[in-house]
């Protein structure tokens, strides 16, 4: 991209879970190397130019892996009753606790509006979001991406990919659509200027600091953001 090309740095948001509870990658490829789970993805979705794409059938091929390894429901739920697929029901029916790690990151546990990444289907769910876009993370951290905070030292980093939550700004988003933008237009657009906003003050680096540096979150990943937000309403003000 021209930006690239110019030298320019660039931090990216992706509005879907980068990271799986700790543990699954244990269980299923027996590495939480997030990196191995993102180059899984990568070689079993497919996506074709019409947006034809087997998202609920690669879920439906780990719940089944994890049916024959832990005699389990295993963690994908949520897909069109029409599919009948076997092994992945259209509600959730999983016990996360027998199959040895969380329904949850650390990060949703403390945002209870956010939805796990198994929920495929239906109001809110981003699993489906997540199987689509995890394969372009793998490709781009094949071209030289870096991808926060799986990687804490980014200040060398060209380009940067993290996770966002709009939903953060919630109260700025519903202003704007209460003038009349649409809410998914007005939380991209809000959230870029809140960080552009930062960038200005040279404020982006707590942003980055406030996720605990623990194994979980190095395994999970983090929202940026997450506990400032505040700080981006702030930025949005100023």
């Amino acid at each position: 991209m021209a930006q690239v090309q110019s030298g320019a740095r660039l931090l990216i948001g992706f509005d879907f879970p980068l990271g799986f509870p700790m543990g699954f990658g244990k269980a299923f490829l027996g590495s939480d190397d997030p990196c191995a789970l993102w180059h899984w993805v990568r070689d079993h979705i497919t996506d074709g130019p019409d947006n034809r794409n087997n998202r609920f059938m690669v879920a439906q091929s780990v719940n089944l892996a994890f049916e024959q390894s832990h005699a389990q429901r295993g963690p994908f739920w949520g897909c069109p009753r029409g599919l009948n697929l076997t092994g992945l029901s259209a509600t959730k029916t999983s016990d996360y606790a027998a199959l040895g790690f969380l329904e949850k990151r650390q990060c949703e546990v403390l945002l209870p509006k956010s939805q796990p990444i198994w929920k495929l289907y239906t109001a809110g769910s981003v699993g489906s979001q997540s199987l689509m876009g995890l394969g372009m993370i793998a490709r781009l951290v094949a071209g030289g991406a870096a991808v926060w905070p799986f990687e804490r030292n980014i200040s060398q980093s060209q380009v940067v990919l993290t996770e966002v939550y709009p939903s953060l700004i919630d109260s700025a988003v519903a202003r704007a659509v209460g003038a009349g933008q649409i809410k998914d237009a007005a939380q991209t657009q809000l959230l870029a200027q809140a960080l552009n906003h930062m960038m200005q003050l040279h404020q982006l680096a707590q942003l980055f600091e406030a996720a605990p540096k623990t194994d979980q979150v190095h395994s999970e990943g983090w929202i940026l953001a997450q506990g400032q937000q505040a700080a981006l309403l702030a930025a949005l003000e100023g």
